[in-house]
């Protein structure tokens, strides 16, 4: 039990850190209009992201 709690702590905090990380992009996304579930979303990068 004491795993499972730790790991969703960690995975938490990682959520949180990205989200302020991405603030801004965020932010541009919802007022957009984009669902919160969109706004939130990882903008894919890279060779393989859509254009």
């Amino acid at each position: 039990m004491a795993i499972a709690m730790q790991a969703t702590a960690l995975t938490l905090v990682r959520l949180r850190d990205d989200a302020a990380a991405s603030r801004l992009a965020v932010e541009a996304r919802l007022s957009l209009g984009l669902s919160a579930r969109v706004a939130f979303a990882p903008t894919p990068s890279g060779p393989c992201a859509p254009r």
